[in-house]
C-alpha cells in the first residue's frame, strides 16, 4: 500500500507538473500572440498605411515601405502588396533589380524607373527590390523573407551606394543574418515549433541585435543619419560575400544573373586618386567574374552619352528620368549577351585603403 501510495503521489504531482506548465505556456501564448505584432509579422510586409505610406521598422530589415501611395519630390509614387515599388508583377518572366534609392528610383516617376523601362522593352515584368538606404545585407534578408517568392527569371544586383556608405551604424552588428538563421542547423527544430508565437518571439528576441536599430532605422539619406563612425555600413569581405551569395541563391532557383555598377557625377570629370567607392566597383567586377555574369557599365555608359551632370543627376547620386532611360537601354542590351564562363581563379582585392578613415 506505501509503495501505491507513493506512486500515487509522484503521479499527482507529476500531473500537476504538466498542467502547471501547460498552464504557464498557455498564458505565454496568448501574451505573445497579444504583444508579439512585429515580431510574428516580420517575414510579412507591413500592413498599408493611412494616407501616404511610411518606412516601417523591421528586425530583419532595419526599415521597409508600407504598400500603399506617397509623393515624392511632387511625383505619385506607388508601394504594392509586396512593399515594393511599382505595380503587382505580371505573368510575364520577370526582371528583378535590387540596390538603394538610385536603383528605386528616388526622384523620378514609376514608369521612368530604369527597370521599368528595360523590362517593357524586353517583354517582361518589371520587380523593383530597390529600396532607399538598402545594403547588400538587407537586400538579402528581404528577398529571403518574400522576394525570391516573386521568382525572378533575372535578377540585376545593384547594390552599392549604401555598403560603401561611411554611417552611424554597420548593417552586421544590427542585423541578423535571416539567410543562415533559415539554413542553420537548427532550422528543421525552429520550423516544427514555428507554429507558436511565443516561440517566434523569442527566437526573434533572442537572435536580432536590438542595440542601435532605433537609430538605424532612421534611414540616413532621408533625415540625415548620425555622425559617420568612420566604418562602412558593410565591410568589403562582406560585400563581396553577399554579391556572390546572392547570385549562388538566384542561380538555384533558376534565375540569371547581372551586375550594376551605378554612375557617379565624378565618372564625368577627371579625377585625382580614386573615390571611395572605387574599392567596391573593382569587388564588383572581380565577383562578377568568378561566377561568370555580366556587368552593366553605369559609369561608362553615362560618360559615353555627352550628356552634362545637371541632364544625368538630379544631386550628386540619383539619376534622372534621362539616366534612367540610358541605364535601361544598357541592361536591355545586356540581356541580349551571352553570359562569360565563370572565372574562379579571378582574384578578390579585398583590402578598403578607406577602411577606418571616415569618408573622402
Amino acid at each position: 500500500m506505501r509503495l501505491v501510495g507513493r506512486r500515487g503521489r509522484v503521479l499527482r504531482r507529476a500531473l500537476y507538473g504538466l498542467v502547471t506548465a501547460v498552464s504557464v505556456l498557455g498564458t505565454l501564448e496568448v501574451g505573445a500572440r497579444a504583444l508579439g505584432g512585429d515580431a510574428l509579422s516580420v517575414g510579412e510586409p507591413p500592413a498599408p498605411a493611412d494616407g501616404a505610406p511610411t518606412l516601417k521598422g523591421s528586425p530583419y530589415l532595419l526599415w521597409e515601405y508600407a504598400p500603399g501611395e506617397r509623393f515624392e519630390l511632387g511625383l505619385p509614387v506607388r508601394i504594392n502588396r509586396h512593399g515594393l515599388r511599382g505595380a503587382e508583377p505580371g505573368p510575364e518572366a520577370r526582371l528583378m533589380v535590387t540596390g538603394d534609392s538610385s536603383v528605386y528610383g528616388y526622384g523620378v516617376a514609376d514608369d521612368e524607373v530604369f527597370v521599368v523601362k528595360a523590362a517593357q522593352a524586353a517583354g517582361m515584368s518589371p520587380v523593383n527590390a530597390a529600396i532607399p538606404g538598402y545594403s547588400s545585407f538587407q537586400t538579402r534578408n528581404l528577398l529571403a523573407l518574400r522576394g525570391w517568392d516573386l521568382e525572378p527569371d533575372v535578377l540585376v544586383i545593384g547594390n552599392l551606394w549604401s555598403d560603401n556608405n561611411f554611417d552611424s551604424f554597420v548593417d552586421r552588428e544590427l542585423l541578423s543574418a535571416y539567410a543562415d538563421w533559415e539554413d542553420g542547423p537548427t532550422a528543421r527544430l525552429r520550423s516544427a515549433f514555428s507554429f507558436s508565437a511565443f516561440f517566434r518571439v523569442l527566437d526573434v528576441t533572442l537572435r536580432v541585435s536590438r542595440g542601435r536599430q532605433a537609430e538605424a532605422r532612421r534611414v540616413g539619406w532621408t533625415v540625415g543619419g548620425g555622425e559617420p563612425s568612420g566604418e562602412r555600413r558593410v565591410a568589403l569581405p562582406d560585400y563581396a560575400a553577399n554579391l556572390e551569395a546572392l547570385a549562388d541563391e538566384a542561380r538555384a532557383r533558376g534565375a540569371d544573373v547581372m551586375y550594376l555598377l551605378l554612375p557617379h557625377p565624378d565618372d564625368l570629370r577627371p579625377r585625382e586618386g580614386p573615390a571611395a567607392w572605387t574599392p567596391y566597383r573593382e569587388v564588383m567586377r572581380a565577383v562578377a567574374a568568378r561566377v561568370g555574369a555580366l556587368v552593366v557599365e553605369g559609369p561608362t555608359v553615362f560618360a559615353a552619352s555627352g550628356a552634362s551632370k545637371s541632364e544625368l543627376f538630379l544631386d550628386e547620386m540619383h539619376p534622372t528620368a534621362t539616366g534612367h532611360a540610358l541605364l535601361a537601354d544598357a541592361l536591355v542590351e545586356a540581356l541580349e549577351e551571352a553570359p562569360p564562363p565563370p572565372d574562379q581563379a579571378h582574384p578578390l582585392d579585398l583590402v578598403d585603403p578607406f577602411a577606418g578613415r571616415g569618408p573622402r
